[in-house]
Formats: structure tokens, C-alpha cells, sequence
């Protein structure tokens, strides 16, 4: 192996696998959080392709490192740099679609009830606290004046004029869900007392 001096920073002839063991943050296909991966999750290596990144070939990505990147000399920081890149982050997020089923197909071929499913699903992850808060303090204004659960319901179609509000989330069934929190709440800290005293 030999060390070459190039714009202050060694380079290596060679490429070293040990580098596929280096440990860095960067999120994954399967989270969006960034976790520890070894670089040997993301690149491959052989003498006659060079560098892989697997995620860009997976993704059919139109970079080098989709195909296979080689260099006269080798540095760690090459693939560090890809990681970061927009190309990878682009292929990254196909990727977590194709692998969510939101392919165009798939898409097309959705039924209604799928379809409702996916797009509540994507309501209550866009949902804010504040949201969730008005809807508990109108399940507890609806308690409060002992009213019936549809009587919630007006409640929560009142307060949609002033805050956008989700419309699955003003069904009974949703008011049912919180009055269950709320008494698993209550419950507990009842018990805690009890317990204490």
C-alpha cells in the first residue's frame, strides 16, 4: 500500500475494505430518523466495479456510484460525501415509496376504502398538537355539560370554521377515543393516589 500526498490530505492507492466497517449518522430507507450504519450497508466493493452505493443502484439513480465509482486514489471521504448528496437523498425517498406501495401502479389501482384509509393516515401525521388539544377540550366541554357524543360532534364542526380541523377525526368514534384516554389517564392517577395514601 502506498500513501500518496495530494492537496493536504493523504490518498491511498488502494482501496481499503476496512472502510466499509467506518460507522456514520445518516438516515436510512427504513427511517427517516438518522441512525448509526455501517458504510458496508450502503456501498459494495469489487475490483472490477469499484464503489457501489446500493441504495442509488437499487433506486436506478443516473450517478457513478449507481454503476460503480473507481479512482486512481482512494479516500474515505469520497463515499462520505455521497451520502450527503441530493442524489442519494432523492434515491432514498424513492425508494421508502416503492417500498410504502405509493408507486404510480399502485396508486392507480387503489380502491376507495385504501384510498380514504391512506389519505387519514396522513392527516393524523400532519396533525399538530394544538389540533389534537382543541378536539380533547371539546370532548371535555361535551363531558362537562353531560352531553351526548353528537352533541361533540357539532362541537367539533363549530370549531372547524376557525381551525382547520381534520374531517375523519370529528366522528364519534375519534370522541370515544379520547373519552378512553382521558378515563386510562384519570384511572391511573387515581390508583397512584390510592396507593400512596
Amino acid at each position: 500500500m502506498r500513501l500518496t500526498y495530494t492537496r493536504s490530505v493523504y490518498a491511498l492507492t488502494t482501496f481499503r475494505l476496512v472502510w466499509l466497517k467506518e460507522l456514520i449518522e445518516k438516515e436510512t430507507v427504513e427511517s427517516k430518523l438518522p441512525k448509526r450504519v455501517e458504510l458496508g450497508s450502503i456501498f459494495s466493493f469489487t475490483e472490477d466495479n469499484g464503489v457501489v452505493c446500493k441504495i442509488c443502484a437499487d433506486a436506478k439513480a443516473c450517478c457513478d456510484f449507481a454503476t460503480g465509482k473507481t479512482w486512481d486514489l482512494w479516500k474515505l471521504d469520497y463515499m462520505k460525501r455521497h451520502v450527503i448528496q441530493k442524489i442519494h437523498s432523492d434515491s432514498i425517498a424513492k425508494l421508502r415509496r416503492i417500498q410504502a406501495g405509493a408507486g404510480i401502479s399502485c396508486l392507480l389501482t387503489e380502491s376507495e376504502d385504501h384510498r380514504q384509509m391512506r389519505m387519514e393516515v396522513n392527516d393524523r401525521q400532519r396533525s399538530t398538537g394544538e389540533q389534537v388539544k382543541i378536539l380533547i377540550d371539546n370532548v371535555l366541554l361535551g363531558l362537562s355539560m353531560n352531553a351526548s357524543m353528537l352533541s361533540v360532534m357539532d362541537i367539533h364542526d363549530h370549531m372547524a370554521k376557525y381551525v382547520k380541523l381534520p374531517d375523519s377525526w370529528r366522528s364519534k368514534n375519534y370522541a370515544f377515543e379520547f373519552v378512553e384516554c382521558i378515563d386510562t389517564v384519570v384511572r391511573e392517577k387515581c390508583m397512584k393516589e390510592i396507593r400512596e395514601f
